[in-house]
């Protein structure tokens, strides 16, 4: 039988006193102590065998008695204890320094890269226009070589 404590979080994060352990909880507080539980076990202060039975009495109990003991050997969130064990926040990696006089010059080569490939799309679109309006003439002179070509020579 676990050991007494005293009772989990209220709404807000305090401990608050119940005066009747039989009051029955609502599926909100069972949720809060789930939460807790979890960060709990994030923080590696329980194991996944220990998180695992706790929760199935956290998410099982009926009144506030159920809950006892499920946060006695663990500290209150935002106690020393508990911010002393938290990781330290990550910081964002700093770009590397450049050496002075040297420029960064990928903006230069993205910018440039764009440009040449308008410039491109630009020149094709000017050579497939000049041809579709020549397009008409040189099958014209095609068609007429090959007419004058193919007519039988006289001899003299």
């Amino acid at each position: 039988m676990p050991a007494p404590s005293s009772p989990p979080p209220g709404p807000g994060g305090s401990r608050a006193s119940y005066a009747n352990p039989n009051m029955r909880i609502s599926d909100a507080e069972r949720t809060e102590v789930a939460d807790r539980l979890s960060l709990h076990y994030g923080d590696g202060r329980l194991d996944q065998e220990e998180f695992d039975r706790r929760l199935h009495q956290a998410m099982s109990a009926v009144t506030q008695a159920d809950l006892n003991g499920l946060f006695a050997d663990l500290p209150d969130p935002g106690t020393k204890a508990a911010a002393a064990d938290a990781p330290p926040p990550r910081r964002a990696k700093a770009p590397p320094a450049q050496p002075a006089g040297e420029l960064d010059r990928r903006p230069r080569r993205r910018t440039s890269r764009v440009i040449g490939l308008v410039l491109i799309i630009l020149v094709a679109v000017a050579v497939g226009h000049s041809v579709a309006h020549l397009l008409p003439w040189l099958l014209i002179a095609v068609i007429a070589v090959a007419l004058l070509g193919a007519r039988p020579r006289r001899r003299n």
